[in-house]
């Protein structure tokens, strides 16, 4: 585990896989805190306008992180790695548990570098009002390289052997819901693309996709031999990009309908969330503490717990 433990602990950006209430899955990137290998635990953190991916959390705690992402990190080697487990956090932000982060190696903007007091006031609420998860690894999967063409060596409980059963069709039919040409524009583009569902124990698994085209109503996913279950099932498909530090992003965020008939692998997209960050300070902080702020109110008409009463804004500086 010596090699795997520099690339969970170095890789900057990593993936966040959470099961949805139908038993779908939801594939979002998150930035590290790093692996602590003697508890097996990894951390990232979450600010509270990201309130539904906490809510999730909540609901149900098993997740998998994916790292799949070697840029801008101190991480090197072509592994592919899974760390299915549960997570854990509280919703009252800890400014000691923080800090760190904004330590680590590759961190482009921190809480002291902002430029001033009106950027002060402007991101704090995304610099602190976040918290710590920590997800404590029931299981790591590991592949030789980031096509998961190789074989997995597996460290922990083994994976079932059985395949996940086909779920059930939605109501309102297993259809595309979001346009197809737009949902290609948008993923082909990224470096990095991802796939998930529910596997038999309940955690997500996570395949990475290495090419996306349309035919007829659906959109086929070249993805690595004998990994997706054969059947239909809910899930997710996710494409981003970043630059050093994050300060330039990019993100397609899909929930679908996905068949594999053990030649084909079809996608419907239902849902569809996407952004785009230019790699620019002055974009990134407008957007990042518009988008906080907005979350924030939303987060606060959720009941959130720590973010009653209503606060109105304070600065970075202690």
């Amino acid at each position: 585990m010596n090699e795997l433990d520099a690339i969970l602990d170095g890789d900057f950006v990593v993936a966040l896989a959470q099961v949805t209430p139908l038993r779908g899955v939801v594939l979002a990137p998150v930035n590290s805190l790093g692996w602590d290998a003697d508890s097996r635990t990894f951390a990232f953190t979450s600010d509270l306008a990201a309130f539904r991916k906490l809510r999730r959390l909540e609901r149900n705690p098993r997740v998998t992180v994916v790292f799949h992402a070697r840029e801008h990190g101190t991480a090197r080697g072509e592994d592919f790695v899974l760390v299915q487990g549960e997570a854990s956090f509280s919703w009252h932000p800890n400014r000691d548990e923080l800090r760190p982060f904004y330590r680590r190696p590759g961190t482009a903007l921190g809480p002291d570098n902002l430029g001033g007091p009106l950027w002060n006031w402007w991101l704090g609420p995304f610099f602190w009002d976040r918290v710590v998860v920590r997800v404590k690894a029931h299981r790591v999967v590991a592949f030789p390289d980031r096509s998961c063409s190789g074989s997995a060596a597996v460290f922990g409980p083994p994976a079932p052997s059985r395949p996940p059963e086909s779920q059930k069709s939605p109501a309102n039919g297993t259809g595309p819901r979001v346009a197809l040409g737009r949902v290609i524009k948008g993923l082909r583009p990224k470096p990095h693309r991802l796939l998930g569902w529910v596997g038999a124990d309940g955690y997500p698994m996570v395949v990475p996709v290495r090419s996306v085209e349309q035919a007829a109503d659906r959109l086929t996913l070249t993805t690595p031999a004998g990994l997706v279950p054969d059947g239909a099932r809910r899930a997710g498909l996710t494409g981003h990009a970043f630059t050093a530090g994050t300060l330039g992003q990019s993100q397609v965020v899909l929930t679908g309908w996905l068949e594999n008939d053990g030649a084909t692998v079809r996608y419907a997209p239902h849902t569809r969330f996407a952004y785009r960050i230019p790699p620019s300070r002055w974009p990134w902080r407008i957007v990042l503490g518009a988008a906080t702020r907005i979350g924030l109110e939303r987060a606060r008409r959720d009941g959130v717990p720590s973010l009653a009463p209503r606060r109105l804004g304070r600065s970075v500086a202690e």
